[in-house]
């Protein structure tokens, strides 16, 4: 069965392929197409008119049955692929919300308005099959389906997921295997797997949620075993979409990553998604390890520069803490077509987020703190083999006093990246705020705060070393930029709110649906506004009935 269905839909001469069965509650209206997830709805908008650069098309949505529309991000105009593409961000879950896109052209204009319902934070249950307390040394195995109108819903008793324990002894290759639509694992403990805890090896709408997960994979290493996960999907034959991994502790695994003075890191993940149709939601777990058992990348998959990548698209990563990765900890590499990371806190890792490529884009990556890292904060480039997709990094905290260490950088293959956009980001680094050798002039920089821990580092544009004043009089760079001591109220102990003698506060540019909840005379550059409390990362203690209750993104 295919992902897609080669029919094309006409609109004031806007053509689209429309998403089929997997992806069954987009909402298609003459071309214009919208794929919900819980906070977020990822747009398409194709056109017929080939490399039109004048054209634009601009946003704005509303709950259904409001009167007044809140403006959105304008879509990026791909026209190569001939199409306008953008997400709309932070909303409500399980919302109707009518949308209206906007094209322009020279000379004419056309609109459309369609309507997307975000998901439902409790999706209906068909059957509860219980697993019940104690030991189990064999492996759950899941083939048999649930529906739309019902999942099938996979549980430890409730009061008992402490002693619900699958621990196979490194005797089976998984804890939980999958193949099958509509399903929920809830609230197991899951140990021991010879390679991957919970493996996905076909299907949609699958919940894997509240589960403690460890001791999974080969050693890793220089033993080359790669990518073994915590919760492996890879598609092949057949179809894989709508994975939901939500309030999971996960972690140690049972091998470590070699370090890169060994080569490449190899070796074990949180995640390893590779190759699939996406629409997936990662979302408030608790990532983590120790010193002798690294990561390669804690979030991540394949392949970087394929077909599709990982997470691949219409995607969302976020209220996640992510720690100890010899390589990155988010790798969303790939097309990245609509994929949302936010919220997230990184430490001791090589690389924070890495992003090369971002093949056709847009990818919104804002409100993450990034810290404690070796390398880079966000790792860019490798567009000379695919593709330059738009990437837009909002909002966002970098901190590493570590000697040598980037923010932006081109390390990705040959180092080039374009159509980046970073605004009210704070760049708190011991080495260059931006590093490209490829001096790509589609790049816009502005309204970042900057602490250059080392002013001798920072930027390196080319062979050049340049300091701020002549980024922003000879190439026009963070002409809207802020130079000082962000003034964090206690980063030692990860504490990075904001004192009242910032120079970050009211300093920041509107972000339409980025922003729209500042107080002040304007936003506040990084991701908390003042006065707000520190956000809580990892599984929520209750389940909220809806997003967004817990953590504050404005």
């Amino acid at each position: 069965m295919s992902s897609q269905l080669d029919r094309a839909v006409s609109w004031a001469g806007l053509a689209a392929i429309v998403l089929g069965v997997l992806l069954p509650q987009s909402a298609i209206a003459g071309g214009a197409e919208a794929v919900p997830t819980f906070q977020s709805i990822g747009l398409t908008v194709p056109y017929q008119e080939a490399g039109d650069a004048g054209r634009s098309c601009t946003v704005r949505h509303r709950k259904k049955g409001e009167d007044s529309w809140r403006g959105g991000h304008p879509l990026f105009n791909d026209t190569e692929g001939r199409e306008f593409r953008g997400s709309l961000v932070l909303l409500a879950s399980d919302t109707a919300y009518e949308v209206e896109l906007t094209v322009a052209g020279r000379q004419s204009h056309a609109v459309a308005r369609i309507e997307a319902q975000t998901w439902p934070e409790d999706p209906p249950i068909a059957e509860t099959l219980w697993v019940e307390p104690g030991v189990q040394k064999k492996p759950l195995t899941i083939a048999r389906s649930g529906s739309p109108a019902g999942y099938l819903l996979y549980s430890a008793r409730p009061g008992r997921e402490k002693e619900t324990v699958i621990d196979v002894e490194g005797n089976e290759d998984s804890n939980v295997t999958i193949s099958a639509d509509y399903v929920i694992v809830r609230g197991l403990v899951l140990r021991s797997a010879r390679t991957h805890a919970v493996e996905v090896q076909r299907g949609h709408h699958i919940v894997i949620e509240r589960c403690q997960i460890t001791g999974w994979g080969r050693p890793g290493g220089k033993e080359q075993w790669d990518l073994d996960a915590g919760v492996y999907a890879r598609q092949r034959r057949d179809p894989i979409a709508q994975i939901i991994v939500q309030d999971n502790a996960i972690g140690p695994p049972r091998g470590c990553a070699n370090p890169w003075k060994e080569g490449h890191p190899l070796g074990p993940q949180a995640i390893s998604f590779v190759e699939t149709d996406g629409n997936h939601v990662i979302r408030y777990n608790k990532f983590t390890s120790d010193d002798a058992h690294r990561y390669n990348d804690v979030i991540g998959g394949g392949w970087n520069s394929g077909p599709k990548g990982a997470p691949h698209r219409d995607s969302d990563i976020y209220g996640n803490l992510v720690s100890h990765a010899n390589d990155d900890a988010i790798e969303a590499e790939g097309q990245n077509i609509n994929v949302r990371i936010w919220g997230n806190k990184t430490e001791h890792t090589f690389v924070g987020l890495a992003l090369a490529p971002t093949i056709k884009g847009p990818c919104y990556v804002f409100r993450n703190v990034i810290t404690a890292y070796e390398g880079v904060a966000f790792k860019l480039g490798e567009g000379d083999r695919k593709g330059h997709g738009a990437l837009y990094l909002y909002h966002n905290t970098i901190h590493s006093p570590r000697p040598r260490t980037e923010a932006y950088a081109g390390w990705g293959g040959k180092g080039l990246f374009k159509h980046l956009t970073t605004r009210n980001n704070i760049l708190n680094v011991n080495g260059y705020m931006l590093s490209d050798k490829r001096q790509e002039p589609t790049n816009s920089y502005d309204y970042d705060l900057m602490n250059a821990l080392d002013p001798e580092r920072f930027m390196k544009w080319g062979d050049d070393r340049l300091r701020l004043k002549a980024a922003q009089e000879r190439l026009g760079f963070w002409k809207h930029g802020v130079a000082g001591d962000p003034c964090f109220a206690d980063p030692a102990k990860g504490d990075f709110t904001l004192r009242k003698e910032s120079p970050a506060i009211d300093r920041g540019v509107r972000l339409p649906g980025f922003n729209d909840g500042f107080r002040g005379a304007a936003p506040d550059i990084g991701p908390l506004e003042l006065g707000d409390e520190p956000p809580a990362y990892g599984p929520r203690r209750v389940t909220p009935r809806r997003a967004g209750e817990r953590q504050p993104m404005r």
